[in-house]
């Protein structure tokens, strides 16, 4: 859009420049009084008119740099609160580990270390037992 702006205002430009020099030539003017037509009338017209070409090609080229409209960002999923898979507690969204029992919210973290519920104390993936309090890590 903005090289057909400056296309359009160029035209505009040169059309406008033509017909003024055109118009105020003493051969037109010659002309006009031998034919007596309207010839002078349209040329004038022109003139006048190729002012609003360049006006066109002057408002493509400013739309050119408009930036477009961003589309609105969809709003990000709440976090939901997570059932432990192993004794059924409901916890928190944002919790790592089951607020009861002490198991990791994916099992696959159950090769590593889990944060004791009672004291918060980080023990060893393989101890069953807290080594601070002895929270048992998986009641039952």
């Amino acid at each position: 859009m903005r090289k057909l702006g400056i296309v359009f205002f160029a035209l505009g430009v040169l059309l406008a420049a033509g017909l003024y020099l055109l118009r105020d030539t003493a051969w037109f003017a010659a002309q006009q009084a031998m034919t007596m037509s309207d010839s002078y009338e349209i040329v004038e017209s022109a003139f006048w008119a190729s002012f609003g070409v360049i006006a066109f090609g002057g408002l493509l080229f400013g739309l050119s740099f408009r930036t477009p409209r961003q589309p609105e960002p969809e709003p990000e999923p709440e976090e939901q609160a997570w059932t432990c898979p192993y004794c059924g507690s409901i916890n928190d969204p944002g919790a790592a580990f089951c607020e009861s029992c002490g198991m990791p919210l994916d099992l696959d973290q159950a090769t590593q270390d889990w944060v004791c519920p009672r004291c918060g104390t980080v023990s060893h993936y393989d101890d069953n037992f807290c080594s601070s309090c002895g929270y048992r890590r998986y009641p039952g």
